[in-house]
Formats: C-alpha cells, sequence, structure tokens
C-alpha cells in the first residue's frame, strides 16, 4: 500500500522538522505533498533542501486560502494524493519514525476500514513531550468515538489516517470555519460504518504552539463553526432516528 502524507503549510518555523519526519520513515513507499497556501514566509527555501527526494511534490496556491477557509487547503492537498490512505498534519507537527510501518501492520490487522488512528504525544516548542492523549481500545465504534470526544478526549486532524478513495468520495474533509470541528467531523464520517482501529503505542506528535490556528481569537467565527457542527450532529441523530421508526414500523414475522 502507499501512503499520501498531506501537510497544508503557512508556517516555516518548524517545517524542516515536519518534512524529515516524513521522509525518514522505516516504510518507504509514501508521497509528501505540500501545498503553500500563498505564505509570506519563504516556505520554498526549506522545501528545496528536499527536493533531491522524488517522493516529495510542492505546490503553492496563487491565493491564500486563509485561517478561516484553512480547510480549502488541506482539500487542495488530498486532490494531489496518490496514496490509497492520506493523514493530513500540520506544518508543525512530527511523525514518529515508525509510524507508516505500523498503521500498515494495523491495516492488515483490521483490513477496509474508512479511518485508523494514532495514538499522540503533544509536543512543545522546542520538541519535548508535555502531554500524551487518552489510550483508546484497539477498535471502536463511531459512536463511541462520539461520546468520548464530548467528555474531553484530545484529538486532532493530523492523529487520522483516512482510505484516500472513501475520503474523496465523501467530497474531502468536511469545511467548517477555521477547521473548528472539522477534525471531528471528517473521522466520524469515516468511521460511520466500520468504526476506527486505534494503535496501541505512540505515532504522531502533535506540536502545542502560540501559532496554532485554534489558539487564535476569532470568538464569533469559531461559534458559527460551533453551531455548523451541532447541525451536523442533529442531522446524524435525525437519520438514526429514521432508521430506527422504519424498523419498528415493520410488521411482525407471521406466527410458524
Amino acid at each position: 500500500m502507499k501512503f499520501s502524507i498531506l501537510v497544508p503549510a503557512y508556517k516555516r518555523q518548524f517545517l524542516a522538522e515536519c518534512i524529515e519526519s516524513v521522509l525518514g520513515q522505516t516504510y518507504r513507499d509514501l508521497e509528501l505533498i505540500i501545498v503553500d497556501d500563498d505564505s509570506p514566509e519563504d516556505l520554498r527555501s526549506v522545501v528545496s533542501n528536499y527536493e533531491a527526494d522524488e517522493r516529495l511534490s510542492y505546490f503553492r496556491n496563487p491565493h491564500n486560502c486563509g485561517a478561516i477557509n484553512v480547510v480549502d487547503n488541506w482539500n487542495i492537498c488530498l486532490a494531489h494524493a496518490h496514496g490509497d490512505y492520506c493523514i493530513c498534519m500540520g506544518d508543525d507537527d512530527r511523525l514518529k519514525p515508525r509510524c507508516l510501518e505500523l498503521y500498515a501492520a494495523l491495516i492488515d490487522q483490521y483490513p477496509g476500514l474508512g479511518l485508523y488512528h494514532a495514538w499522540t504525544e503533544i509536543i512543545d516548542e522546542q520538541g519535548r513531550i508535555v502531554d500524551l492523549q487518552e489510550p483508546r481500545p484497539q477498535r471502536e465504534s463511531m459512536w463511541s468515538m462520539i461520546w468520548w470526544r464530548w467528555h474531553e478526549r484530545k484529538q486532532y486532524i493530523g492523529d487520522f489516517l483516512f482510505d484516500t478513495r472513501r475520503l474523496k468520495a465523501e467530497g474531502g474533509f468536511l469545511k467548517l470555519p477555521m477547521a473548528w470541528g472539522s477534525d471531528d467531523l471528517s473521522a466520524f464520517r469515516a468511521a460511520r460504518d466500520g468504526g476506527v482501529a486505534n494503535s496501541q503505542e505512540p505515532l504522531f506528535q502533535y506540536r502545542r504552539s502560540s501559532q496554532t490556528i485554534s489558539r487564535s481569537g476569532h470568538v464569533a467565527i469559531k461559534l458559527e463553526a460551533s453551531i455548523e457542527e451541532e447541525q451536523w450532529y442533529e442531522a446524524l441523530l435525525a437519520q438514526e432516528n429514521e432508521g430506527a421508526d422504519r424498523l419498528s414500523a415493520r410488521p411482525p414475522p407471521p406466527s410458524p
């Protein structure tokens, strides 16, 4: 199988670390797709240090999608993907060296799912581990994912590995303003039919820094995104209730 690693890029500071963590994977069959969102920082000079590796492809948007429409850049990255599975990670995050190797083993163990998840370490701006996600069962349903997320479970878009074909068929990553909830809803949708398989050792490192979009202001925009997220949950529950109503309306089977 082949993995597509998608990096919607805007910040220069940790980009080299991100690239090196991908190209240094023990599992070699991958492509790294970097889409520069018309950044005012010189990302090209960072990427040029790694262009000898033919697995890397660099693109630059003619216009900036911006923080509010950042999911547009996620989907531009996705449009370039040719791999069977894809990860969309931040330009300051890192894959641990055996991330894709262990993802491949997880897929072999639980084939055919639309979603897989990497247990994640949280790192600071110096790359030091400062926190760890809660442990998760090796298999769980979408409903379990939602329940635990509502009860303060931590997760990020880079935690997840998506079946590329299915994600594209769904129209790509689900867009909310500032990606506020887009990671959650995209993952839940991908897990609806078969659930998710979770790694049992850390594979991914999410960087907590002052530059993270989710730490910015824009309270009104985040409120708008939260309302849209709530509407998505309401539509999901309505679909489930319709299915339950249809089942209860069936006539009982004939007596023997």
